[in-house]
């Protein structure tokens, strides 16, 4: 989903993002590439928000290196945020929290 919200009188985008485990990776980085493109065109600040799926912990990831391909061409960084699921054996930060602010 993605909205404006109107802040100190300046539009900003939030971009919500769900992709499911089991859904594909590249299939997900071409549909929000799609959405950043048309978003951005108006050199907008925005704020990618939800839950990829892609551990952003994990030191040798290929999909965490998908997902950083995919922010660099519109300069989005994404947040180095804590362990959002933690188990007994476990700790990954699935979630995301993206800006070009």
């Amino acid at each position: 989903a993605l909205f404006e919200l109107k802040f100190n009188k300046k539009l900003l985008l939030v971009l919500g993002v769900y992709r499911p485990q089991s859904a594909n990776l590249d299939t997900a980085t071409a549909i929000i590439s799609e959405q950043l493109e048309r978003a951005l065109a108006a050199d907008r600040q925005i704020f990618i928000m939800g839950d990829i799926n892609v551990d952003n912990l994990a030191a040798d990831n290929t999909e965490k290196s998908k997902i950083e391909d995919l922010l660099m061409p519109f300069n989005i960084k994404r947040l180095n945020l804590p362990p959002t699921r933690i188990t007994n054996n476990t700790a990954t930060s699935i979630e995301w929290i993206c800006s070009n602010i």
